[in-house]
């Protein structure tokens, strides 16, 4: 049904464009992050490193898929709300009723993975916007640091994460 990964790696790379405020990409890579990690992938950093096109870049890893149909669903669905959280965490801090979860950087990633997930765009979408606003102070925490610091390692969000949100 679904075709395998060609890796048991799949990574994903969100970034911030360029047409929103240092603070508005702070939570933008925040939201990938947080949900990203929520979701069990293993963030590798998080920054508000400028590039041609973007304000910011939040990588993640997320290892030992093996390629069935039923795992690849799970992994494109992991990686769709993940992937609207950050659109979703700068609508958030910018009050921008709008946004559906999706800008310009994420819609290749959505289109990639949606035919390939179970779920419909609209479920993935409102279990993003959950996971933001359940999160939200973890977020804000996240975007705060990236402000301070403008880059943090996984090691660091885990921190950051545990001191907001203590281990059950």
């Amino acid at each position: 049904m679904f075709p395998p990964l060609e890796t048991k790696t799949v990574s994903a790379a969100g970034v911030a464009r360029l047409s929103g405020s240092r603070e508005a990409a702070a939570y933008h890579e925040a939201g990938h992050a947080v949900v990203a990690r929520r979701l069990d992938f293993d963030v590798v950093y998080v920054t508000l490193r400028e590039t041609e096109d973007a304000n910011g870049h939040c990588m993640i890893i997320k290892a030992g898929w093996q390629g069935s149909s039923a795992q690849v669903a799970v992994l494109a669905e992991a990686l769709l709300i993940q992937t609207m959280a950050g659109p979703l965490a700068e609508a958030k801090f910018t009050a921008d009723p709008t946004s559906d979860g999706s800008d310009y950087d994420d819609k290749s990633l959505i289109a990639e993975y949606l035919p390939k997930a179970r779920r419909s765009r609209q479920d993935l979408g409102e279990e993003a916007l959950a996971l933001v606003q359940g999160h939200w102070a973890t977020i804000t925490d996240v975007a705060s640091e990236l402000l301070r610091v403008g880059r943090i390692s996984g090691d660091r969000l885990d921190i950051i994460i545990n001191r907001v949100e203590p281990p059950q």
